[in-house]
């Protein structure tokens, strides 16, 4: 009946004592499907006779998680309504091997309005996730949301804090490796630091310049600030860092800017060496 829509069948057989928590042989409660459909009218009529939220594995996310993967905005509204955790992590819908956040999850697969709900009802802004170890805000760059990204900035997020994962790279840094030069724009003019240096293993030292993907964000970069001049911890400059990655339209910039061509690594390869 849940699966189904059939609100009628679904009130007569809650009408004759059926257990609105019974599990299938899936494990899963009647409200699940209800969820999993959209199905508004019924999801408000099992909560009405005391449905739990917590899905399978009891997990108060649990229905939350699965009304943003649906992007049904009204049934999660609704079971948002009844105020259960909205940071708690649970199991992905897309891969059972894998935990995430109701706003994880709203964020990699691009849901605004979802996301801005979620912010509303008390999710932190700068959760992470103890899979992926990405703050919403990093998730967000990585992802190229431009316009969740901006709305993370208005609920504060925080603009300069290493992503774990990501061996410590800060929203700028994720950016400029990813060419999100839009993205780049409003993180800059939201006062990220260009000079911010990674301090994680292999890439301690590294500045958003060093990563940076293409001609634009290069530009913008040293317009801000920048320096070109500037050496990780195995003595790379910008210049090799980009030959290394093979972005030709940053090499070709970064030597506009006047990059050193003949400086050495702590291999004492220049550029040059290193192409």
């Amino acid at each position: 009946a849940c699966r189904e829509g059939n609100y009628a069948w679904a009130k007569s057989l809650l009408a004759e004592g059926v257990d609105v928590n019974r599990l299938d042989a899936k494990y899963r409660p009647p409200i699940f499907y209800a969820v999993c459909y959209s199905r508004l009218n019924i999801v408000k009529l099992l909560i009405d006779h005391d449905a739990l939220l917590g899905g399978a594995d009891g997990q108060s996310s649990a229905m939350v998680l699965l009304a943003v993967f649906k992007d049904s905005i009204q049934v999660l509204r609704l079971v948002m309504e009844q105020s259960p955790p909205v940071s708690s992590e649970c199991w992905d819908p897309r891969d059972s091997n894998n935990r995430t956040t109701p706003l994880s999850l709203a964020i990699e697969i691009g849901r605004l309005e979802a996301v801005k709900l979620l912010l509303d009802h008390g999710a932190d802004v700068h959760e992470s996730t103890r899979t992926k170890k990405m703050s919403p805000l990093c998730l967000a760059v990585d992802k190229g949301k431009l316009e969740i990204v901006r709305l993370l900035l208005d609920y504060h997020a925080s603009i300069d804090d290493g992503s774990p994962m990501m061996h410590g790279l800060t929203p700028l840094h994720i950016a400029a490796y990813r060419g999100h030069d839009a993205i780049l724009d409003v993180l800059l003019a939201h006062g990220a630091d260009v000079t911010a240096t990674c301090r994680n293993g292999d890439t301690t030292g590294v500045t958003a310049l060093h990563l940076a993907a293409n001609s634009e964000c290069v530009d913008k970069l040293v317009e801000c600030g920048a320096k070109v001049h500037a050496i990780n911890s195995k003595h790379q400059h910008p210049l090799s860092s980009a030959v290394q990655h093979r972005a030709v339209g940053s090499i070709r910039t970064l030597l506009q800017h006047g990059s050193p061509v003949n400086a050495q690594d702590c291999k004492r390869e220049t550029a040059l060496e290193i192409a």
